[in-house]
C-alpha cells in the first residue's frame, strides 16, 4: 500500500509575502489547494467474485457488501479504538 502525507504537512507552511504581511502558502495558492484536495481524497476499490440469480439479488448483496465494508473502514479509522496486533480492531 502506498500513501502520501497531505501536502498541508509540507509545502503549505511556506510563507508568502503579501503587501507587508506574510501569509501561509496554502492560503494563497490555488494550485496548492487543488493538489492538496486530490491528495486528501481517499478511495477504496474492493474486488470479490460472487454469484447471484438475478439483478434484484445482485443489488441487495452489493448493498450489504457496501454497508459491511463501510462499517469496517469506520471502525478502523476510529482513533478511539485500539488496533490489534494483526491490524484489525481489538
Amino acid at each position: 500500500m502506498i500513501s502520501f502525507d497531505a501536502a498541508t504537512k509540507t509545502e503549505s507552511e511556506i510563507p508568502v509575502l503579501e503587501s507587508l504581511k506574510t501569509t501561509p502558502f496554502h492560503e494563497t495558492s490555488t494550485l496548492f489547494n487543488s493538489v492538496n484536495e486530490k491528495i486528501r481524497e481517499q478511495t477504496l476499490h474492493v474486488y470479490a467474485p460472487f454469484e447471484c440469480k438475478d439483478e434484484k439479488e445482485k443489488n441487495r448483496r452489493l448493498r450489504e457488501f457496501k454497508e459491511g465494508i463501510i462499517e469496517i473502514i469506520e471502525r478502523l479509522a476510529d482513533p478511539q479504538l485500539p488496533l490489534s496486533a494483526n491490524g484489525g480492531v481489538a
